[in-house]
Formats: structure tokens, C-alpha cells, sequence
């Protein structure tokens, strides 16, 4: 989308705000306005219900919430 603005003479953020998600490294670079997501719990868990699943113990986590922040960047 970012390419796309550019390529096209349309003004970011003036004319079009951009939001990416998972704030990779490209995003830090482009100072995309980004979504991050709390990674470390998302492995945590995975891991514990993995462990659970090859014990053959019940999972209580079948959904769980994770923590996202907006990082504000050059793009909004």
C-alpha cells in the first residue's frame, strides 16, 4: 500500500494515513504507523498448550487475550 501511495503521487499521511501490523523491522524503516502485538505471550502460551497436548492434559486456554499497542509513526 505504502509503494502504492508513492507510485502514485498520493501524499502519506496528508491525503492517506497507513497502518501495518506486527511492527516488523521494514515498518521501523518506513516509519509505518504499526500495531504490536505482545509476542512474547502469544509463544508462552503456545508452548505451554503444546506441552499439555503431548502430556495428554486437558487445555484451558483454547482462546486467550494478548496485549497490542499503537505505535505512531510518520504514516498517520
Amino acid at each position: 500500500m505504502y509503494q502504492l501511495a508513492i507510485d502514485n503521487n498520493i501524499s502519506v499521511p496528508s491525503k492517506l494515513s497507513i497502518v501495518g501490523f506486527d511492527d516488523s523491522p521494514i515498518a521501523k524503516k518506513l516509519q509505518l504507523t504499526t500495531i504490536r502485538q505482545d509476542t512474547s505471550k502469544i509463544a508462552r502460551v503456545s508452548c505451554t498448550n503444546l506441552l499439555k497436548l503431548l502430556r495428554h492434559k486437558e487445555i484451558l486456554d483454547h482462546k486467550f487475550t494478548i496485549g497490542v499497542s499503537l505505535i505512531k509513526r510518520a504514516t498517520t
